[in-house]
């Protein structure tokens, strides 16, 4: 990102064994369903603010614990973002047995012009190395723009895997990617 834009990056990994869906054995849900979580997914689509869970282990008292959830990235810019390299909010892997991934977190931008060359934004949830363990589902990631002059860019939101019991891995997340009213707009409800 050049210095052109007002940055709000806010970083919040949260831990294993913590988060709004994360439950013993089950995975994140924060943007897709966590692989072996029955919770439904949390957050907003349109506007996501929220880290991604941290995976749990099967034993509150193991010394085993599951995935970092991934950050939340929070960039508003009166101008233009222009995105040439890598934004990521992962969550993490976990390698232990009984162990799950992290849920992904959030990407989240607002600007006037959105401009670059083949870049990536990713919010991906992490894998389970383990056969029982469930891996983190998607992030979120939004961006809302007046103009778009990009070229090439790539959003991915994939859910975590999990390579020794597929179906345990995660689900995608969400992503949007829409438009901004040009200032001066008036919209009527009636």
């Amino acid at each position: 990102l050049r210095r052109v834009c007002r940055r709000h990056p806010r970083r919040t990994r949260i831990r294993s064994r913590h988060g709004p869906e994360s439950e013993q054995l089950r995975r994140g849900a924060h943007g897709g369903l966590g692989g072996r979580n029955t919770a439904l997914p949390y957050g907003s689509s349109n506007a996501p603010v929220a880290g991604g869970s941290g995976g749990t282990g099967l034993f509150s008292w193991a010394p085993y614990v599951g995935g970092i959830g991934g950050g939340a990235v929070h960039i508003e810019a009166r101008d233009r973002v222009t995105l040439d390299g890598r934004i990521t909010a992962y969550g993490n892997w976990s390698y232990y047995a009984n162990c799950g991934g992290g849920g992904g977190g959030s990407v989240y931008i607002r600007c006037r012009r959105f401009s670059g060359v083949n870049g990536s934004i990713e919010a991906a949830g992490g894998g389970s190395a383990s056969s029982t363990g469930g891996a983190g589902g998607g992030g979120r990631i939004a961006v809302w723009r007046v103009h778009d002059d990009s070229v090439g860019i790539v959003a991915a939101a994939a859910g975590g895997t999990n390579a020794a019991n597929p179906s345990y891995s995660g689900q995608a997340g969400s992503i949007v990617f829409d438009w901004l009213p040009p200032a001066g707009t008036t919209i009527s409800v009636r």
